[in-house]
């Protein structure tokens, strides 16, 4: 007789499987990862779950639905009585969402969002927009999500750019806390534009803050796609005047602080630096990360982790920095598989990536 099985569905399974990822603080990539998970369950005395059930439930369960057992002892692992009680709490939030318009529910119909944007319905966003920023975190950051996927499948991107870029809850919900690195959306660059316009960096702390990650967005965006005049013209408006980052190290996120002091070292490169000006460079970030590593919680140390580590990639300093930044993170390596210490550092930055719209929908 078949194990029976609680109503999981793809939204409830995502959330699940969400809230594991945040509980361990490390990314599911690889069955290693799968394994050094089963280990943390085991540990914890909440039962017993196969690495190879692990890995069907992140890589496969869309052919292999997990049984009530193995849900019931994840979600005693997230301090729930059962599965039961998770799909209860979640009912909650999924009933909050179906209310304002965004379908949780397993079929692939265009939400209210999507028609909402694509018959251009300003009025409608506003309003929905000026409330969704009273919301609670998580209910927030669903709605962004939606945004996200809507804006993939409409036609007016341009549009919703133009009306909604300096909107509160879609500047901090859609364009920060959900950056897409990846540039899924059409004109993404063109959204970052609008999100900089009437932003002045000697207007106020929070103008000086929004200045720093919108062009920080555009300069990387365009250095790594080699596109050399547009990120040269990007970097002017970071490099070319004297921004007083480092006077307002305490009071920025480690976020925008950290993109503009790394992304140096490529402003370096594309003016034509001499080798021991980068490699001067590189080492100043070695130390900055040393020091600012002990002052900051492990969400942040994730976050000046895989900024530097992705600009060391992106360069053309010597491979010994590299593991020079390793060194200095060791004690965040051991929470993941032992191989990626010893492997190129490009496959250790999907286990420190932060950004918003990589870790909701990879």
């Amino acid at each position: 007789m078949k194990p029976s099985k609680l109503k999981f569905d793809e939204f409830s399974l995502d959330r699940l499987k969400s809230e594991l990822l945040g509980k361990i603080n490390y990314s599911i990539l690889t069955k290693p990862d799968c394994t050094k998970l089963s280990n943390i369950i085991i540990e914890s005395g909440k039962g017993y779950i196969s690495e190879s059930t692990l890995y069907r439930l992140f890589f496969q369960f869309e052919k292999h639905h997990p049984n009530k057992s193995t849900l019931d002892i994840i979600c005693r692992f997230l301090e729930y009585k059962d599965g039961n009680e998770f799909i209860e709490k979640l009912a909650e939030s999924r009933l909050e969402l179906h209310y304002n318009g965004i379908n949780t529910l397993p079929n692939k119909n265009n939400g209210l969002l999507f028609y909402s944007i694509e018959h251009t319905a300003k009025g409608s966003l506003t309003e929905f927009f000026e409330e969704t920023n009273e919301q609670p975190h998580q209910f927030k950051t669903d709605i962004s999500i939606s945004i996200f996927n809507a804006l993939l499948k409409t036609t007016k991107q341009d549009w919703f750019f133009n009306e909604f870029a300096g909107q509160p809850y879609v500047r901090e919900y859609f364009f920060e806390r959900g950056h897409d690195t990846k540039f899924r959306i059409k004109n993404y660059d063109k959204a970052y534009l609008k999100y900089l316009e009437n932003v002045h960096s000697d207007k106020d702390l929070q103008n000086f803050q929004d200045y720093i990650f919108g062009n920080c967005v555009l300069f990387r965006h365009y250095y790594i796609s080699k596109k050399a005049k547009e990120a040269l013209n990007q970097a002017a408006m970071l490099y070319h005047k004297e921004l007083p980052v480092d006077t307002h190290e305490r009071d920025i996120h480690i976020w925008p602080y950290i993109r503009y002091t790394a992304y140096k070292l490529w402003y370096l490169e594309i003016t034509k630096a001499k080798p021991n000006e980068l490699e001067l460079y590189a080492n100043y970030l070695l130390d900055l990360c040393k020091r600012l590593k002990a002052k900051v919680v492990p969400h942040d140390q994730k976050i000046l982790f895989h900024t530097v580590a992705e600009t060391f990639i992106h360069s053309s300093v010597s491979v010994q920095f590299h593991w020079d930044l390793k060194k200095v993170f060791i004690n965040e390596f051991k929470f993941l598989p032992e191989i990626i210490y010893s492997k190129h550092l490009k496959y250790s930055l999907p286990y420190f990536d932060q950004n918003g719209a990589i870790t909701n929908i990879p």
